[in-house]
């Protein structure tokens, strides 16, 4: 059983000030769950954190980012809700998701809605957001309560501090991340939560992906190729085994597939 020193991420506050991070670390006992070879040489292990009950009560863990998207065959995540909804680059098949109601899609993101703590976006997804979910206010749409309630960090070199705010009930629950974005994002990381969840935000994608800081993908590919548009994946990014947690079909064809990166490419011979 290895060990890995941590520093908690637990927020303190004292006298009812601003939270800070204590200078406390704990040890966390690792126990070996898997093995992978190739040949006679191990190349990957993964581990689990063990912890007693009264610990996992204690000490707060620090929040997954996840990416949740929805892609065609060909990889293109952009504008799926509509024509109007990114027509960038001269886009002209917004809108491909409406022909595929599918009711397992629409329960799969309600529940892996209940899991954000936080959401992160780029500019362009921000303002796709601040639009439409404001609008949706009844109380009985978890996904639109979620969004609309919970803290929204928005990355953007053009927008000011005056302009990043919500529309509706929750206009203080979006704050604008400038300057250097992977650090920013390294310590929303690092605060207690369950995920920060990043949905679209292409460009910004691409610069996560580079830098290793998603931890999990929700990926809802649907059956046809556009041929064109944005992708979730493109040149630049580190090459990576994803492992898969989960895989499902609709009857309409949509694969919902989960997955974590879990080791470096390999390469042989067939």
């Amino acid at each position: 059983m290895g060990w890995l020193r941590r520093r908690s991420s637990c927020p303190v506050v004292a006298g009812g000030g601003t939270p800070f991070l204590p200078p406390v670390t704990e040890d966390i006992p690792l126990e070996l769950i898997e093995t992978r070879t190739f040949g006679s040489r191990v190349i990957y292990e993964r581990y689990r954190r063990v912890r007693s009950e009264s610990v996992r009560r204690s000490v707060c863990i620090d929040m997954k980012l996840t990416v949740q998207t929805f892609l065609t065959l060909d990889g293109v995540m952009q504008a799926p809700g509509g024509p109007q909804e990114d027509p960038s680059d001269a886009f002209t098949h917004g809108g491909w998701q409406a022909p595929f109601p599918d009711r397992a899609v629409g329960e799969f993101v309600t529940e892996l809605n209940s899991h954000a703590s936080a959401f992160l976006f780029g500019r362009r997804t921000f303002d796709i957001f601040r639009g439409y979910w404001p609008d949706q206010t009844d109380p009985a749409n978890p996904i639109a309560t979620a969004i609309n309630s919970l803290p929204k960090y928005v990355v953007s070199g053009s927008l000011s501090q005056a302009d990043a705010t919500w529309r509706g009930e929750h206009p203080d629950t979006a704050h604008l991340v400038t300057g250097d974005v992977v650090a920013a994002v390294q310590a929303l990381k690092d605060e207690p939560g369950d995920e920060l969840q990043i949905w679209g935000s292409g460009q910004l994608l691409q610069t996560l992906l580079q830098h290793e800081l998603v931890d999990r993908f929700r990926l809802m590919i649907f059956p046809l190729v556009l041929g064109s548009g944005r992708r979730l994946f493109n040149n630049g990014i580190r090459p990576a085994t994803m492992r898969p947690v989960n895989l499902a079909t609709t009857d309409s064809g949509v694969v919902i597939g989960t997955y974590e990166p879990s080791s470096l490419v390999l390469h042989g011979q067939m």
